[in-house]
């Protein structure tokens, strides 16, 4: 095989109590979705029946869950296996970014703390909470996975897969926004400038284009991607943001070389 290509459509989970009581969440304070949150998953779900997804992976939380299997029940090419349970994989790498002991507190007291240090809320680290570093060195793990798990699918490889290769992840907007951040400190992502302030709302989406190339037949790999620890692999990764957060990105936009991530 000598390229692949995939669209990856990532959404951020209906609303919770807790995003309506500007709580921040994190990992331990695991609601479901409220009532507007599941009539979000619904209409985002209606809004992508026709899709095919061909694979299906979302965050271990419950609110990541819900909103995961809403959009499959509303989508007309779902399978479903012996226990009427739609398919999807869960995978702790996607969850909410780990605000430690500010986890439960309001909004206001992140930014308050933010503002002692004189720092943004979405770049400032609690006490016990994850740094930005470690949250994208856990995103990109899920995306390295990913694409040496599409690569080496011999379904694919033997060209019996007869789909185009559309993966859905559902996640939340700290764990989202640090992909996004990913994608463009380390592949040349068109990441616009403004990243930082940018709200990503609940069922929010974000689409991004991902072209695999065989590394034996690309000449010149600095014009494909500048991660110097990929050069293991056996491909190069071309990567394309069409749509960021629910809005149209454009190709001109900055790519902004800070790595943030939200609540």
């Amino acid at each position: 095989m000598t390229a692949l290509s995939f669209l990856l459509t990532m959404v951020r989970h209906g609303q919770t109590v807790n995003n309506m009581l500007q709580l921040l969440q994190g990992q331990k304070l695991d609601a479901p979705l409220n009532t507007k949150g599941r009539k979000q998953a619904h209409e985002l779900g209606r809004s992508l029946k026709d899709e095919v997804f061909t694979h299906v992976y979302c965050s271990d939380l419950k609110r990541a869950i819900e909103t995961c299997l809403i959009i499959l029940q509303e989508n007309n090419h779902c399978s479903e296996n012996g226990e009427g349970t739609m398919l999807y994989t869960t995978d702790t790498r996607l969850q909410e970014r780990c605000m430690g002991v500010l986890e439960g507190l309001p909004l206001s007291v992140l930014r308050q703390k933010a503002n002692e240090y004189n720092q943004h809320r979405r770049v400032f680290t609690p006490e016990g909470g994850e740094t930005l570093r470690e949250v994208g060195r856990r995103t990109e793990s899920f995306l390295r996975s990913l694409c040496d798990r599409l690569w080496n699918d011999s379904s694919i490889t033997d060209g019996n897969f007869t789909s185009p290769i559309h993966v859905l992840v559902v996640a939340h907007s700290g764990s989202i926004r640090s992909l996004v951040s990913v994608l463009g400190q380390k592949y040349n992502c068109d990441v616009p400038d403004d990243l930082i302030d940018l709200p990503c709302e609940n069922t929010n989406q974000t689409r991004v284009h991902f072209t695999l190339r065989s590394r034996d037949i690309c000449e010149d790999l600095r014009n494909v991607t500048s991660s110097k620890d990929c050069s293991n692999d056996p491909y190069v990764l071309e990567v394309h943001c069409t749509k960021l957060f629910n809005s149209e990105h454009l190709k001109s936009m900055k790519r902004r070389s800070n790595m943030n991530d939200g609540i």
